[in-house]
């Protein structure tokens, strides 16, 4: 699991890195259409193979701890890839 959200992290950073720049008033409109562009890989991910599983599967307060350790894993690996990434080689 931990490996397939540090690969949507480095889509994501790729994808980030491809869009970043200065916001003015010409690119202002693009920048709702290119966060979502961004978000995609990993939120596809989510989508397509987790929330409704644990969704259907998990108790209430068990889908509360399920989802707090996803969200904390997303975190850790959006902080390593993206916020402080290594070196140029990340993604």
């Amino acid at each position: 699991f931990q490996s397939r959200i540090d690969d949507c992290m480095r889509q994501m950073a790729s994808l980030l890195y491809q869009i970043k720049g200065p916001v003015n008033a010409n690119t202002r409109n693009q920048v709702e259409a290119d966060s979502d562009n961004m978000l995609r890989p990993l939120m596809d991910f989510l989508d397509a193979n987790s929330l409704m599983l644990f969704a259907s599967v998990c108790e209430k307060t068990v889908l509360k701890r399920v989802l707090k350790e996803l969200w904390r894993i997303v975190m850790n690996s959006l902080e390593k890839t993206i916020i402080l990434p290594q070196g140029n080689d990340t993604f």
